[in-house]
């Protein structure tokens, strides 16, 4: 899933070497809980930023996390196994992950 994410944009023509912004995408069921997922995720440097709103289907809530990073499966791979931890000590869902292109 990674590689082919990756491969997708390289092909598409997006220089994929250096820095990026990732965004992943939390499902939250209860709006009791984005306050201490979004606290999970507070960094005094503002290198991670947090915003939520109302899920697309009506129900529950998305807490969207985005952080810069590198293109590289691996590094990607050690980020999803942290966030989906994350997500389970917090009973929500890790959703989706994209790249967010800067204009």
């Amino acid at each position: 899933m990674i590689s082919s994410k990756i491969n997708r944009l390289a092909n598409s023509g997006i220089d994929i070497s250096g820095f990026h912004e990732l965004e992943f995408e939390f499902y939250v069921v209860g709006k009791a809980k984005l306050p201490s997922l979004a606290a999970e995720f507070y960094h005094p440097d503002n290198s991670m930023r947090v915003s939520t709103q109302k899920h697309p289907n009506g129900f529950g809530y998305s807490l969207r996390l985005r952080i810069d990073g590198i293109l590289q499966e691996k590094d990607i791979a050690k980020t999803l196994v942290w966030l989906n931890k994350v997500a389970d000590e917090h009973n929500v869902i890790l959703e989706n992950w994209r790249v967010v292109q800067r204009t």
